[in-house]
């Protein structure tokens, strides 16, 4: 039995719970005040909340490997008051002998602000600065590996030698101390090898958590499938993600565990374990 639709019902409920929660809160006069500062989702991609760079450090642990993989996310996002700007993401990992960068990934957004929701929406590309055709097998691999662990709404940065537009949607509300973010895409392929592209990519990312005073907690599900005509056989890659947050005011650091199920049974692609990882974001 497929445990994606426990885990999505799982977290929808917590959403639902939260929004439940904060309407309360916000009738109690006695509830506590809103934080000044958003709370950071470190699974979803940027939102526009406030220009910052982030760097994240993290160890991916499978089962039955005798080698853990090693990896550094880099991004960067930079909006301007009218709450138009860009973003800039990459990683770079290594598993014991074999190093390697993902495809860059830049972009545009625009977020509009509401009373207590907002709406951000991006259009990006992702580059072929990756591992090549040329390159060896473990080293082409190594990024399919880390993004389908850690972040499997970012596979699209695996791609080898391919050009990625990506389209996405992120709406959010914030109640008192609460927060809930969704993050929906489709990432379309315009130039890879062979005669055809590869079908599209959809993601679906929902995320709640809370901010009480400087300190927060986050709980994230990510998932990513194929629209393509037989993408029912394949399944979905999907993780979850627990993390904790402090905001020291100019910079915000933080930590979690995410834990993969559900991959695509294509390629026999076994990710079981977790990935330990530890951030830290310092506003512009």
């Amino acid at each position: 039995m497929p445990r994606m639709p426990s885990a999505r019902a799982f977290l929808t409920s917590t959403l639902l719970a939260t929004l439940a929660t904060a309407g309360s809160a916000a009738a109690d006069p006695a509830a506590p005040a809103a934080p000044t500062s958003p709370l950071r989702f470190p699974s979803l991609a940027p939102d526009g909340a406030v220009s910052e760079v982030a760097a994240e450090v993290a160890i991916g642990i499978y089962d039955g490997a005798d080698v853990n993989l090693y990896s550094t996310h880099l991004s960067a996002q930079f909006v301007t008051p009218d709450r138009i700007g860009g973003y800039a993401r990459v990683s770079a990992m290594s598993l014991d002998d074999a190093q390697a960068l993902s495809d860059l990934e830049l972009g545009g957004l625009y977020r509009a602000d509401f009373t207590d929701a907002t709406l951000a929406l991006r259009a990006g590309v992702v580059l072929p600065t990756g591992p090549d055709q040329d390159s060896g097998f473990d080293e082409a691999f190594l990024p399919l590996i880390h993004l389908a662990s850690r972040r499997p709404s970012d596979l699209a940065a695996s791609a080898v030698d391919s050009t990625v537009v990506r389209l996405a949607a992120s709406p959010a509300v914030q109640r008192g101390v609460l927060f809930a973010r969704a993050d929906v895409g489709l990432d379309v392929f315009i130039d890879s090898p062979g005669d055809d592209n590869p079908d599209p990519l959809y993601h679906i990312d929902l995320a709640a958590g809370f901010k009480q005073g400087a300190a927060g907690a986050t709980i994230e599900l990510s998932s990513l499938g194929s629209l393509g005509s037989d993408a029912s056989d394949e399944g979905t890659f999907d993780a979850i993600t627990l993390g904790g947050q402090y905001d020291l005011g100019e910079a915000t650091v933080g930590g979690g565990l995410s834990i993969p199920f559900d991959t695509f049974d294509q390629g026999g692609l076994d990710l079981s374990g977790k990935t330990l990882f530890a951030n830290v974001a310092a506003k512009l």
